[in-house]
C-alpha cells in the first residue's frame, strides 16, 4: 500500500521540484506526489529510525573499548632490542564509568523531554525536528574524535548528554507535526507509519554497527550515522512545513480536506495549562502507559543482551540475530495497527475503545511474556517469547501512543514530552534495578525475578490505563476555531481523491 501510495520516484520527483521551484513544477508535483502528508509520514519514518539506529552504536563501541588487545612495548631493560606483549584496553573506564556513559544520554533525554515538548508546540515543530536530528548528528561526530584524542571520560559523559537533550525533541515535535497535518481519521495510520521507523532503527542499526566495526572499526559508525541524519535534516527541512498552508507543494483538495479536519490554530507560551494537564486523569493514562512500555522497551537496548549472553552463554553473532526477531515483529505491526485503528474508528468504534483495546492487547501480551521469560531454558524458546512480547508493542502505539492527539491536539507535543519524558526515568530505573537483584541473587533466580517484576509493571499499568484513558478532546484543550471552519463543515475528501 505504502509502495503504491509513494514510490521510490514520485519522492525523487518531489524533492526535484522543490530544488526548481517554478509555478508549473508546483501543479506537475502535486499531481505526482498524491498525498503530500504520506510523503511526510514516510519521511519522518526515517527521521525516526536513524537516530534509533544511532543509538545502537555505543554499545558495541563500549564493547570494542573496554576489551582487552595485545600491545607490544620495551621490555624495560637496558636492551632496546627487547619487547613484551601486554594486554591493554583502549579506554581505562570501569564499569561504573561504561554504566554511566551508556545512561548520560536518557539522562540528557528525560531532562529535555518537556521542554522539547514546549518548544515544538510553540515552534514551528518541522524545525525543531530537524534541527533536532541535526544537532544529534554533530554530537555524533564528536564523540569518536574525544576518545581518540582521549579528551578523558567527563567529556564524552558530558556530551552524551547534550546529544540526549537534542533528541529529547524528537517525539514531541512529530506529535506536535502532526496536529497541523493529520486528518482526524488518519491519525492513527499516519502516527504509526511515522513510528515504525522507532522499530525499524534497532533492526538496521545493530547489523550495520556491526559490520562497520568489524570492517573499518569502531568510529565508523558514528560517522555513517551522524552523515546519514545530517543528510535526513537536509532534506526533511527543505521538504516540510509547519502546517498545509504554508506548503507550496500540496493541492488544494487535501489542504482543504487536512484544515477541515484538524485543529490549525497557533498557540502561545502563555497559553499552554500546565496545571489543568498536570491535573488531568486522562494525561496521567498515558503517563502510566508510558511508564510501563519504557520499562521494558529502553531495557531491551541495554539489558536484554546482557540476559541471553548470561543465562545462555551464546555468541554475539548469534545474540545480535536473535535481539533483531522482535524488532522485526514491532516493524511489521507499528503501522499495520494503525491501519486497522482507523478502520476501526471510521467505522463507528468509538475512540477510547480503539485506544484501550490496542492498548490492553499490545502491553497486556507483553506483560505476559515477560513473566515468563525468566522460566525458559532454551535460547530459541526465550527468542520466541521476546519476539511476542516485545513485537507486540507495536499493537499497543496504537493505544496510547495516539492517544495524546485524541485528548488535546494542540497541546499533543507538550503531552508527549511529558510522558516521554516520567517514562523515559523508568527506562533508566530498569537496568539500575535488574544490575541490583542479578548481584544479590544466581543469575537465573536474578533475572526470573527481575522479569516477574516487568511483567506484574507491565499488568498494572495496562489496568490504569483500560480505567482513566479518554478518547475525548478534554475541555482545557478546546479553543475557538479559526473564522470560516466550522463543525458542520468538516467532511471527509471525497472518495476520487481519498
Amino acid at each position: 500500500w505504502l509502495i503504491k501510495e509513494l514510490s521510490i520516484q514520485k519522492i525523487i520527483f518531489c524533492l526535484q521540484c522543490h530544488i526548481i521551484m517554478s509555478h508549473d513544477t508546483e501543479e506537475c508535483c502535486q499531481k505526482v506526489i498524491g498525498n503530500k502528508r504520506y510523503l511526510l509520514a514516510i519521511l519522518a519514518c526515517f527521521g525516526l529510525l536513524i537516530p534509533l539506529g544511532m543509538r545502537c552504536e555505543i554499545g558495541i563501541a563500549i564493547i570494542k573499548l573496554t576489551e582487552l588487545h595485545d600491545m607490544v612495548v620495551p621490555a624495560g631493560n637496558n636492551n632496546i632490542s627487547e619487547f613484551k606483549v601486554i594486554q591493554v584496553r583502549e579506554v581505562a573506564w570501569t564499569n561504573t564509568k561504561v554504566s554511566l556513559i551508556e545512561a548520560s544520554f536518557y539522562i540528557g533525554y528525560t531532562l529535555f523531554s518537556i521542554p522539547g515538548g514546549f518548544l515544538s508546540t510553540i515552534f514551528p515543530a518541522n524545525k525543531v525536528f530537524g534541527f533536532a536530528v541535526f544537532t544529534s548528528a554533530f554530537f555524533n561526530f564528536a564523540i569518536p574524535l574525544l576518545v581518540i584524542y582521549q579528551c578523558g571520560f567527563v567529556s564524552v559523559f558530558v556530551l552524551r548528554i547534550f546529544q540526549g537533550m537534542s533528541e529529547g525533541c524528537l517525539y514531541p515535535s512529530v506529535h506536535s507535526f502532526w496536529r497541523y497535518w493529520a486528518p482526524k481519521q488518519e491519525r492513527s495510520k499516519l502516527v504509526t507509519i511515522s513510528f515504525f521507523g522507532m522499530a525499524l532503527g534497532p533492526i538496521i542499526g545493530y547489523p550495520i554497527s556491526g559490520i562497520l566495526t568489524k570492517r573499518y572499526d569502531w568510529p565508523a559508525n558514528f560517522y555513517f550515522w551522524g552523515t546519514a541524519a545530517m543528510s535526513w535534516a537536509v532534506i526533511w527541512l527543505a521538504v516540510s512545513r509547519k502546517c498545509p498552508s504554508q506548503d507550496r507543494f500540496i493541492s488544494e483538495t487535501e489542504k482543504t480536506y487536512i484544515e477541515q479536519n484538524t485543529s490549525q490554530m497557533a498557540i502561545t507560551a502563555s497559553q499552554v495549562p500546565w496545571i489543568s494537564i498536570l491535573t488531568s486523569v486522562p494525561v496521567w493514562a498515558i503517563i502510566i502507559a508510558n511508564i510501563g512500555r519504557n520499562w521494558t522497551y529502553q531495557f531491551s537496548f541495554s539489558g536484554l543482551p546482557s540476559f541471553l549472553r548470561k543465562k545462555f552463554n551464546d555468541s554475539s553473532i548469534n545474540l545480535g540475530f536473535h535481539m533483531s526477531i522482535p524488532y522485526i515483529v514491532m516493524a511489521i505491526l507499528t503501522p499495520s495497527c494503525g491501519i486497522v485503528a482507523d478502520c476501526m474508528i471510521k467505522r463507528k468504534f468509538s475512540v477510547v475503545f480503539v485506544r484501550k483495546f490496542f492498548n490492553s492487547v499490545g502491553f497486556g501480551i507483553a506483560g505476559l511474556m515477560f513473566l515468563f521469560l525468566g522460566f525458559i531454558p532454551y535460547l530459541w524458546l526465550a527468542t520466541t517469547t521476546l519476539s511476542i512480547g516485545l513485537g507486540s508493542f507495536g499493537i499497543g502505539i496504537s493505544g496510547f501512543g495516539v492517544n495524546h492527539l485524541d485528548i488535546a491536539d494542540i497541546y499533543a507535543g507538550v503531552l508527549m514530552g511529558i510522558s516521554n519524558g516520567i517514562g523515559t526515568l523508568a527506562g533508566i530505573l530498569a537496568p539500575i534495578v535488574a544490575m541490583e537483584i542479578t548481584n544479590k541473587f544466581s543469575v537465573n533466580d536474578g533475572w526470573l525475578i527481575f522479569f516477574i517484576i516487568s511483567g506484574i509493571i507491565h499488568l498494572i499499568t495496562v489496568t490504569f490505563y483500560a480505567i482513566f484513558a479518554s478518547g475525548e478532546n478534554q475541555s482545557w484543550a478546546v479553543h475557538t476555531e479559526p473564522e470560516g471552519i466550522k463543525d458542520s463543515e468538516k467532511k471527509p475528501l471525497p472518495n476520487d481523491s481519498q
